[in-house]
């Protein structure tokens, strides 16, 4: 990846779509930018694939947790067709009145790994009670 501030970018343009995309201070960037393009160090690292890691938290705040935040987005989009094909069964004929809130609980839920833990509560109660001995829960416990 070349260095990304060049000559022919204009400084204002580039900065104003930053701000636009992250509602963030358009001349916070602009400072940063003229920053970059005159460190002689990243000039020299331009090339390098790590580029925006070598950004300096102290001096390049904003243009560096911009980076990578689009640095950090999925490089596939296996998770997205994966989400439509859950909300197209979700959203079936009968169920188009969900909610927009219903809607993302269940695409949440049909999304993720996590599973429930089924436990035997019948046997979770005896333990349970048989820790406090007293004469109701020892008639609790004949009674399960």
């Amino acid at each position: 990846m070349p260095f990304p501030f060049s000559e022919t970018n204009s400084i204002e343009n580039i900065s104003t779509q930053i701000s636009n995309l992250f509602d963030m201070d358009s001349t916070k960037f602009e400072s940063e930018i003229i920053k970059i393009k005159s460190d002689i160090f990243l000039k020299a690292r331009g090339s390098e694939t790590n580029f925006w890691n070598l950004l300096s938290e102290e001096k390049y705040p904003g243009l560096r947790n911009v980076a990578l935040q689009l640095l950090s987005y999925f490089g596939s989009t296996y998770l997205c067709e994966t989400a439509f094909s859950h909300m197209k069964m979700i959203k079936t004929e009968f169920r188009s009145t969900l909610s927009d809130d219903h809607l993302e609980q269940c695409l949440r839920l049909a999304v993720s790994n996590y599973s429930l833990i089924t436990t035997n509560w019948s046997t979770t109660c005896n333990v349970t009670l048989q820790q406090w001995p007293d004469q109701q829960n020892n008639m609790l416990i004949k009674l399960i």
